[in-house]
């Protein structure tokens, strides 16, 4: 019987030890990123996935400090720094309404960025299609997050690499046959893998 209580009360000290609350402004030890190296496709626009705050004290502010090669060690934040021309959309395209390049360009303006950023609020990294401006390769980079209370670096924190891709990939078609208009009996086999399918980027 006595063995059972001193169980019980072991068992009850290391639940409210557990449960102890995380001190206001608390930034974790273990502030991570679940999938390292993230993989970002030259030539898209594309967001990764968003740090881990490993329950550190919100609302936290990101800010990417340094960029380094992974292999050789050497700075090459300046490189991704550089900021590039690119067309940006001030609407939200409409396919039934946006059917001409004027109309389409009416929706977007022309401004200056970075090929790749990190989100300010997320950690996320976001890159868009100038990454074509810059060297492939495994990258590894330092972050200063803040909240309201505290800031800290994190050193070599997030890991990336820059990889070629197609400009542009078609699913697989759906349907493995076409009927010619006006001769519904003639047939012709549509290859289902859409390799017949090609994309050429012209800018």
């Amino acid at each position: 019987m006595r063995k059972i209580i001193l169980f019980t009360l072991a068992v009850s000290l290391l639940g409210f030890s557990a449960c102890k609350k995380i001190p206001e402004g608390n930034l974790s030890d273990i502030i991570r990123y679940e999938v390292l190296p993230m993989q970002i496709k030259m030539g898209r626009s594309e967001v990764s996935t968003a740090i881990n705050p490993a329950g550190s004290s919100k609302p936290i502010e990101i800010k990417l400090l340094k960029i380094y090669e992974k292999e050789s060690g050497k700075d090459v934040t300046d490189l991704f720094l550089k900021e590039y021309p690119l067309k940006i959309w001030t609407k939200l395209y409409d396919s039934k309404v946006d059917t001409t390049l004027a109309l389409i360009s009416a929706k977007q303006k022309d401004t200056t960025m970075t090929a790749l950023s990190i989100n300010k609020y997320s950690g996320a990294i976001e890159s868009n299609p100038n990454t074509l401006l810059l060297p492939k390769g495994n990258y590894v980079f330092d972050l200063e997050i803040k909240n309201q209370v505290s800031s800290r670096v994190y050193p070599r924190i997030g890991e990336f690499s820059l990889v070629e891709a197609p400009f542009y990939e078609i699913p697989a078609v759906r349907s493995t046959s076409a009927m010619k208009v006006g001769a519904e009996t003639t047939t012709k086999a549509i290859p289902s893998n859409a390799s017949h399918i090609k994309v050429t980027r012209t800018n």
